[in-house]
């Protein structure tokens, strides 16, 4: 299994990794507090566009514990059983 295949049913981090300069490709939070949106990484200013660090710790508003993945669209992963 790819890391595309893994990674597909969420929205990707369009951030820029500041070491390498590659694309971060992370998983998208947004923090449920202040509405933060970025990737979660295991240090503080890794990725250009990071909102969280790896304790879930929002880079902006310094709530814990609040980050929830995004998914593509209004889809979420229970509907597909749901209906």
């Amino acid at each position: 299994m790819t890391y595309q295949v893994i990674k597909s049913a969420l929205k990707l981090c369009q951030g820029t990794r500041k070491s390498s300069g590659e694309p971060c490709n992370g998983t998208l939070y947004t923090c449920k507090t202040c509405g933060a949106t970025g990737c979660k990484q295991s240090r503080d200013d890794l990725c250009s566009d990071q909102a969280f660090n790896v304790l879930e710790h929002c880079l902006k508003c310094g709530a814990i514990g609040q980050a929830e993945a995004i998914a593509p669209g209004d889809y979420r992963p229970h509907q597909a059983w749901a209906s």
